[in-house]
């Protein structure tokens, strides 16, 4: 045949087949998850520690000890050579291997290959076979598959910084559950111990902070719990102010306050807002120091890198408190607030509260100090006050500051210098409380200035620190160390300062 001939023929052969209808012939293949009835259950989390079968009874955060156990099969009529699995979590991949093939109808029931390090918090699981699309399928929508679990988060220790990078996509997997998920996926941590030691501690505070002005991250508290599938379920309180702001919640811990205050720990969820999961962020827990007498100043306190929350407590008595947070840290926005227990909170309470109840300074001035002025009318109660670390900006300062709490009107009196210290007594007395006690000091001196019982045993400080020369006031409340009003009787006002020691009767009427 001439070239001719053979040019033409190929010709037809290829406008033939463009024209012939194409039919491909899938074969019978159908990969999809197994819900087994044995040790695997469907697509399951097991600690190393977990001998049982079935469900698992305890998952371990923050340690190499995760395996996840998994089934799958092939419901349809041909067999198939090789399968690929990928284990993902929070939709980030944990693992990816091709494993054996499958014959006709077959299901396996397999396990990762290695132990997994999976964060304490609540976290989506998901399998999906032949993810590539190698294989063609007669059904391609039944390949993926998610279970959602809970990982018990480690302890954190009081008054020390904690930097964690990554935070879970809140919705990963979601779409492929096999059940509602009763909360979005979270980073998880569990808060110290709040108890009372001696005064200090009726308050707790846990707080994060993003690490860049542009993260966004939200803070829920939850009960301390080691179920795999009820922890960081329902939360107990929620805090969402917004992009690169400190989220912090105090935590009522006497349970004689009457609302809903309970010692122990709590867990904490936290939660991606917006942006990408590579976030990073500082998360930090304290308790309250009780502050006793007023007038009060803290001296010089620091929160360090990665810190944000100084918390205190004082029984408000006087009408006209002054509380003012000198900041001696330019460049480092600082914030307070003072917070009342209320009926109806469970014990709980954001900024969102504490700014919203109208008892806060939050001037947005960096290194610029924060009052709260008087007059300001509220009940004789115990209040917790708070300084934070306003945002992301300040997290990896070290801030410091001076708390101050005022009673105006008593201090330094005026007049000529004193020639000679001494006591003056308490005025009035006998006293229903307060009663104001003044002393006077020919030079500057440390006064410890206590009020005893008949027994001589303490039951008051009222004045302790340095004070210059002059006359001087002090106001005494008429309550014990413990804040709670002292029964009426005799009592003794035992001033030492200035070389002198004196000591006098006084009389509580109630």
């Amino acid at each position: 045949m001439r070239p001719a001939a053979h040019a033409l023929l190929a010709a037809n052969l290829v406008a033939a087949l463009l024209v012939a209808p194409v039919v491909a012939s899938a074969a019978d293949v159908d990969l999809q998850p197994w819900v087994t009835q044995s040790t695997t259950l469907d697509l399951v989390p097991k600690d190393a520690l977990d001998s049982t079968t079935g469900l698992p009874t305890r998952l371990r955060g923050g340690l190499v000890t995760t395996r996840v156990f998994f089934g799958y099969r092939n419901d349809g009529a041909d067999s198939v050579a090789g399968v690929r699995t990928r284990l993902l979590l929070d939709g980030s991949t944990l693992a990816d291997e091709v494993r054996g093939g499958l014959a006709p109808l077959q299901a396996v029931e397999s396990v990762s290959s290695a132990m997994h390090n999976v964060r304490g918090g609540r976290h989506t699981l998901t399998m999906q076979l032949d993810p590539l699309g190698a294989l063609l399928e007669t059904n391609e929508t039944n390949n993926e598959h998610s279970t959602q679990w809970a990982w018990e988060p480690g302890v954190m220790a009081l008054d020390s910084a904690y930097a964690r990078s990554g935070v879970p996509s809140p919705t990963a997997g979601s779409a492929s559950l096999n059940v509602p998920a009763p909360f979005v996926n979270c980073d998880g941590l569990r808060s110290p111990d709040f108890r009372t030691v001696e005064n200090d501690g009726f308050w707790g505070a846990v707080a994060i902070c993003p690490a860049s002005v542009g993260g966004n991250l939200d803070l829920a508290l939850f009960a301390p719990s080691s179920s795999v599938t009820g922890a960081f379920a329902v939360p107990l309180e929620q805090s969402s102010l917004g992009a690169g702001l400190t989220e912090v919640v105090l935590v009522d811990t006497d349970p004689a306050g009457g609302q809903g205050g309970l010692p122990g720990r709590r867990d904490l969820g936290v939660v991606l807002s917006a942006g990408p999961t590579s976030q990073s962020y500082a998360a930090f827990a304290t308790r309250s120091e009780y502050i006793n007498p007023l007038p009060f100043d803290s001296g010089d306190r620091a929160l360090g890198p990665g810190e944000t929350v100084a918390l205190f407590e004082y029984y408000h008595g006087p009408p006209n408190v002054q509380i003012v947070l000198d900041n001696h840290t330019g460049g480092v926005d600082l914030n307070l607030a003072i917070v009342r227990r209320l009926p109806g909170q469970g014990g709980y309470y954001t900024l969102q509260d504490m700014i919203a109840n109208g008892l806060s300074s939050t001037s947005g001035v960096p290194g610029g100090d924060e009052v709260i002025p008087t007059p300001f009318d509220l009940p004789n109660d115990f209040y917790a006050v708070l300084v934070w670390k306003n945002s992301a900006a300040s997290l990896g300062a070290t801030a410091r500051f001076a708390l101050r709490m005022l009673l105006p009107g008593l201090g330094v009196e005026g007049g000529a210098l004193p020639v000679a210290s001494g006591f003056l007594g308490a005025s009035p007395n006998p006293a229903r409380s307060p009663t104001t006690l003044r002393f006077e000091l020919a030079r500057e001196s440390l006064v410890e200035l206590a009020v005893h019982d008949l027994s001589g045993r303490r039951v008051a400080r009222v004045a302790s620190g340095v004070y210059g020369a002059g006359r001087h006031a002090v106001e005494w409340n008429g309550r014990g160390a413990d804040g709670r009003e002292l029964p009426g009787g005799l009592y003794f006002a035992r001033f030492e300062g200035g070389g002198v020691a004196v000591t006098r009767k006084m009389t509580l009427v109630r």
